[in-house]
């Protein structure tokens, strides 16, 4: 259940904007007017439940539950569930996956145009087309216009919502013109009116072809191809002529794989040695990029069943690109967050972008005409890379991101209750807006990027060891655990500007540091304690000017925040 309370409420994604980047809107006001975030507006409260907040349920009705429900979900971006793009004029938008709801994103500043419903179960599927966007929730299919739910219309096209049962959990979506194919967990492909809902084909696959991913083939009428867990390959034809019988009957060509009377088999591909985790068509006619479990990525030409190339990464393909400007590259992607870009020309990698994503990079997409690469990750970050430099490299050009580790600390920041500052088990700490997606950051630490790529480790490894625990000076506490470390923020506004006004302590470092929320960086002191232990608590006086560090002995040690020099030291044996 996703509570609203307001109209034009809804669950924020929390995202992150590159320095690059041009500032927010000073209005406030979402990109293109389109903010409205699927909220509904809120219904008068009975007597006696002023405090209670109006929840939506999974069939529309609302129903009242306590103060303690959820209301907004902070620090969302994408997961595990492949993006989908569409064009739209001039403009790409980005529809990603949150969990139980879908977030569309503007492709030029990856801002946050709107938040789809939310949904009874997780999303596991997503595509677009224009306005409408269709997900996979379990077992039902889900169609929204644009996000906000007006009415429901089972089995018709009207309305702004469309849902229908597929019959099992769905795990892959391809429009097909004006129909919708589906894969499910029965190991099923059927054929749906997009329109209105209704079954049109249905294909029952054999128990030793679990087809796990479908692809519909360059000019290829009414032919869709589909690979399997086995290394398979099938070319079907799912619209021939007839009405489309929902009765399965036997296809003559083959005793064990159950169709109706408006589908059939064209094709059964040579297997592959291993398992196919992707297919995607290339902007050659008659050529499909096949990606292995083992980590090759094949080129085939499907028209006469003959493999053009094989090139191999390491770890398994998880997704597969190409671009459509004046140069001929592939990009790959696997599990463990690396994206590979293959010169198909010379048939050899021309680059590597290590650790690109910090876990499991499920979508690669090129902007069309355009040397722009969007990547999503596991990792909880949408990025955009540019390709502009004369060795072929991409660099990172914008991105959204939150934390891809739990949440560990959290606490308001300030007294007008806009922005939260976290900490988690990812090694960051990050300032969220709650009025404004667009002015959440990561505070940095330093250029690791950089040293990243020169020592050929990832980012997190360089970062900081993760924040233990945290407090704030006259500021709301929010939620979550507190084990061993304090922060304290400075309360005067004016001392931001001047010098850092956060200290932080780490778990097993001897050293306390300093941060500027003004700068959106790490400080330049480190804090030491005068018996050499490590900190365990620490605080900022009420003006602003000081620090100090508690250890576990029961000593304090006063630093100016300024210069980082140690003024006095408190305490004793007692």
């Amino acid at each position: 259940m996703a509570a609203e309370c307001k109209e034009g409420e809804r669950s924020a994604g929390q995202e992150e904007l590159s320095e690059a980047e041009n500032e927010p809107r000073a209005d406030g006001k979402e990109a293109d007017g389109r903010g409205d975030g699927g909220g509904q507006e809120r219904p008068a409260p009975p007597n006696g439940s002023q405090n209670r907040c109006a929840v939506s349920t999974s069939n529309g009705a609302t129903e009242h539950k306590g103060i303690f429900t959820p209301f907004r979900a902070l620090g969302h971006v994408t997961n595990e569930v492949p993006f989908a793009v569409q064009a739209m004029g001039s403009e790409h938008f980005l529809a990603t996956s949150v969990g139980n709801a879908f977030h569309i994103y503007e492709t030029g500043k990856l801002g946050l145009v709107l938040v789809g419903p939310f949904s009874e179960s997780p999303i596991t599927a997503l595509v677009t087309s224009g306005e409408l966007t269709y997900f996979a929730s379990g077992t039902e299919i889900v169609c929204c216009r644009r996000a906000k739910e007006v009415r429901r219309q089972p089995n018709t096209g009207e309305g702004n919502i469309m849902r229908f049962n597929a019959g099992s959990v769905v795990f892959s979506l391809t429009l097909f013109g004006e129909h919708l194919i589906t894969l499910t967990e029965d190991n099923a492909m059927r054929l749906w009116h997009s329109a209105n809902g209704e079954l049109y084909a249905e294909v029952e696959f054999p128990d030793y072809f679990t087809a796990n991913t479908i692809v519909h083939p360059s000019t290829y009428l009414n032919k869709v191809l589909v690979s399997s867990r086995e290394g398979g390959m099938q070319l079907w034809n799912i619209r021939t002529k007839g009405n489309g019988i929902r009765a399965a009957l036997l296809d003559p060509c083959n005793s064990h794989v159950h169709v109706n009377r408006c589908s059939k088999i064209v094709y059964d591909f040579s297997r592959f040695p291993t398992a196919v985790t992707s297919l995607v068509q290339s902007p050659v006619v008659d050529v499909i990029a096949v990606g292995l479990l083992d980590g090759s990525i094949v080129l085939h030409n499907i028209k006469v069943d003959e493999t053009i190339m094989t090139l191999h990464q390491e770890g398994r393909v998880t997704a597969v690109s190409f671009r459509t400007d004046d140069q001929h590259v592939m990009a790959t992607a696997n599990a463990q967050g690396d994206v590979a870009l293959w010169d198909l020309e010379k048939r050899q990698l021309r680059h590597m972008i290590k650790g690109a994503h910090d876990a499991l990079i499920p979508s690669l997409h090129f902007v069309q005409g355009q040397p722009l690469l969007i990547t999503s990750g596991a990792d909880n970050a949408v990025k955009e890379w540019i390709f502009d430099s004369q060795d072929g490299g991409a660099r990172l050009l914008k991105m959204r991101g939150g934390h891809h580790a739990p949440p560990t600390l959290v606490r308001f920041y300030g007294e007008d209750g806009t922005t939260i500052l976290s900490a988690a088990r990812d090694r960051s700490l990050r300032s969220f807006s709650v009025v404004r997606d667009q002015q959440s950051f990561e505070i940095s630490q330093g250029s690791l990027a950089k040293k990243a790529k020169s020592y050929n480790v990832k980012v997190d490894e360089l970062k900081l060891p993760h924040i233990t625990h945290f407090s704030a000076n006259r500021l709301r506490l929010a939620v979550l655990a507190i084990r061993c470390v304090l922060i304290m923020f400075s309360p005067d506004p004016a001392k931001q500007k001047d010098w850092d006004n956060i200290i932080t302590v780490h778990a097993g470092a001897g050293v306390g540091r300093t941060w500027s929320l003004q700068r959106k960086t790490l400080g330049k002191h480190t804090l030491k304690m005068t018996d050499n232990t490590i900190p365990r608590t620490t605080a900022i006086s009420a003006c602003g000017n000081f620090a100090f560090m508690g250890s576990v002995n029961g000593l304090i040690d006063m630093f100016n925040i300024q210069s980082g020099l140690h003024r006095r030291t408190f305490g004793g044996t007692d």
